[in-house]
C-alpha cells in the first residue's frame, strides 16, 4: 500500500493524520494565548477606568464590565453599552457600530506592545 491510501484509509475510518493533529494542536494553543491576552486586555481596561473614575468621579462609583463572547466577535460592554469588540481570529480591536456588530476598520490589537494605544476611557478610537 502506498501513502496515499493509507492516508485516505485514515480519513475514511475517522482517524486524525498528523498534519490535522498538530493543526488542532495549534488552534487550542492559540486559542489558549487569545483567552489569557484578552483577560490581561480586560484587566487594563477595567483598572485604567477605575483609576479614572475614582481620581475624578468618586461620587458616582465604578463601572460594571462584562465581556460577551459570540462566534466570531467577543462584545466588552460597561454599564450596558458596548465598549468594544475584538476580533477572535486576530485579536483587532473594533469600535461598535451598534449593539450587535462592529464597525470595519480595527482601532488596534490586544496583542500588541500597548494594547490600550486604539482605546480611551470614553471607548474606542476614531479612525484619524
Amino acid at each position: 500500500m502506498s501513502l496515499k491510501n493509507d492516508l485516505e484509509n485514515d480519513v475514511k475510518l475517522g482517524k486524525e493524520t498528523s498534519k490535522e493533529k498538530a493543526e488542532r494542536k495549534g488552534l487550542e494553543m492559540k486559542k489558549e494565548t487569545f483567552e489569557e491576552t484578552l483577560n490581561e486586555f480586560f484587566v487594563k481596561l477595567r483598572e485604567r477606568d477605575d483609576k479614572f473614575m475614582t481620581e475624578n468621579f468618586d461620587m458616582i462609583g465604578l463601572s460594571e464590565w462584562d465581556l460577551s463572547f459570540g462566534r466570531k466577535y467577543v462584545k466588552i460592554i460597561r454599564s450596558n453599552s458596548v465598549y468594544a469588540f475584538v476580533d477572535m481570529n486576530n485579536g483587532d480591536i473594533l469600535m461598535p457600530a451598534g449593539w450587535k456588530a462592529p464597525a470595519k476598520h480595527a482601532r488596534g490589537n490586544i496583542f500588541s506592545d500597548d494594547p490600550l494605544a486604539g482605546t480611551d476611557i470614553y471607548g474606542v478610537n476614531y479612525l484619524r
